[in-house]
């Protein structure tokens, strides 16, 4: 399938046969347009080359030129309303809000893009607890009076540790935001069986009770032991929050935690919670209406690094090092984030213009985080 070139100018109608990937590019002023078609399907043979231009085909998913014909009916659809993506017995797929994909090997190919359709069983358990879990963020997001209900969500064998810990810490105090953090001790609190109404209104109590304005869930890693799946879900929740003492004005607060969540696979092989445990909890009061807070400084500015080479800028280096070194005043060179030491909280790797050292900024539990970059051999020599 080689790829077809169309060149042509003016405002000329250009229709396009087969499913293509077109990447444009126009020449000012000449009023050329080079279209490089490559070919993700079957494509007919070239129309003849004297019209400059591809014939029409009937039924063809992609054309550009013409208005826009009227959805059609999904052929062999499996019910109205549906993702628009058949079954995987050789069915005609459909794009949402278009009529029926007429190329077979890219319609299979669109099917699958459905768990259901495919053979990927963690993808497919993957989105049954995302189902799962719509009622519970539903729950969270709801007056009592219109909360649904949580029956069968969760399995026999349920138990759950406290969502939000009793002990939490104060890591970070600025002007706008103060952040709190539970300590590991804390988080370490046996899993008891209280309904999950009770459990999930723990998480509440950030917003004084009331429910939050948004909830997102996102999981990570799912695994599967037998009739047993396990996750990690991301927890973030934001809404109206309480002063948190007689200084701070209440404002927003923002709940990010991590859960460790196990499922009990049921005999219809629907997932069932039946523990969920808390990795880390984290809430972020904003005093007021602050929406933004640069703490630059009072995270990086213990270190003699931060004072000396970051905090003044390019402009005095430019006239220091020779350009032979490499020196850039377009800072190009970019940031690194991940966990260094591996004691579960991200660092920070900044790379540094030619002429000045790498350095490597390791977080504390206290929130700042200090230059250890002399244990990466990192530190300039005389």
């Amino acid at each position: 399938m080689d790829p077809h070139v169309v060149i042509s100018a003016g405002p000329r109608r250009l229709r396009l046969r087969g499913p293509a990937l077109a990447l444009a590019s126009l020449a000012p002023g000449l009023g050329l347009t080079i279209v490089t078609l490559v070919a993700l399907g079957a494509c007919g043979e070239p129309s003849d080359s004297s019209t400059g231009a591809a014939e029409p085909q009937v039924g063809s998913p992609l054309e550009s030129a013409g208005p826009t014909p009227a959805p059609q009916a999904p052929r062999n659809s499996t019910a109205a309303g549906g993702d628009g993506a058949e079954d995987a017995t050789g069915g005609l797929g459909t794009l949402p809000g278009e009529r029926a994909i007429a190329d077979p090997l890219f319609a299979s190919k669109y099917a699958k893009s459905s768990a259901a359709n495919d053979n990927w069983e963690t993808e497919q358990l993957s989105e049954q607890i995302n189902a799962a879990l719509v009622p519970i963020k539903q729950w969270l997001t709801h007056t009592p009076a219109e909360r649904p209900s949580l029956a069968g969500i969760t399995s026999a064998r349920w138990r759950s540790a406290v969502l939000r810990p009793a002990q939490l810490k104060v890591t970070s105090k600025g002007a706008a935001f103060r952040v709190w953090r539970a300590p590991d001790s804390a988080l370490e609190v046996p899993a008891g069986t209280r309904e999950l109404s009770a459990v999930l209104g723990d998480s509440l109590a950030a917003f004084g009770g009331a429910p939050a304005r948004r909830v997102k869930f996102k999981l990570v890693g799912v695994t599967r032991e037998g009739d047993r799946a396990s996750t990690r879900i991301f927890f973030h929740a934001t809404g109206p929050g309480v002063a948190t003492d007689a200084a701070g004005a209440a404002g927003e607060v923002q709940v990010n935690a991590v859960w460790e969540a196990v499922f009990d696979i049921d005999d219809a092989g629907a997932p069932r919670l039946a523990e969920l445990v808390v990795e880390q909890y984290e809430e972020v009061h904003a005093r007021g209406t602050a929406a933004f807070e640069d703490i630059t400084e009072a995270v990086l500015g213990g270190n003699a690094s931060y004072r000396e080479q970051l905090s003044v800028g390019l402009d005095t280096w430019a006239g220091r090092i020779d350009a032979a070194l490499g020196m850039s005043l377009i800072g190009h060179e970019g940031l690194a984030v991940g966990d260094a030491n591996g004691d579960g909280l991200d660092d920070l790797y900044v790379c540094q213009p030619g002429g000045l050292p790498n350095l490597l900024f390791v977080r504390l539990a206290d929130g700042t985080a200090v230059d250890r970059r002399a244990d990466l051999g990192h530190e300039p020599r005389v």
